[in-house]
């Protein structure tokens, strides 16, 4: 995950999951990366990024394996 603004790695952002039955928050890595492990295969998930200054995506996700949702770009709040 990186800054859209400035394409720096997105460190110490919050990341949470929904799903049925499941809710768990994460913190990025320095390199903007995060993990959720042990999930549950063929569900479906919500990850909501939340950084100060920058909206807030939400994406979309089916597990079966390792899900990789590419590079993520917060974008500055208008």
């Amino acid at each position: 995950m990186v800054y859209g603004d400035t394409d720096e790695c997105a460190g110490g952002v919050t990341v949470t999951l929904n799903g049925t039955n499941t809710k768990t928050k994460t913190t990025t890595d320095n390199f903007g990366d995060f993990e959720f492990k042990g999930l549950p295969g063929n569900a479906e998930y919500t990850v909501k990024i939340e950084a100060a200054a920058y909206r807030i995506p939400k994406l979309h996700a089916k597990t079966q394996r390792d899900v990789y949702l590419g590079v993520v770009k917060l974008m500055k709040k208008a």
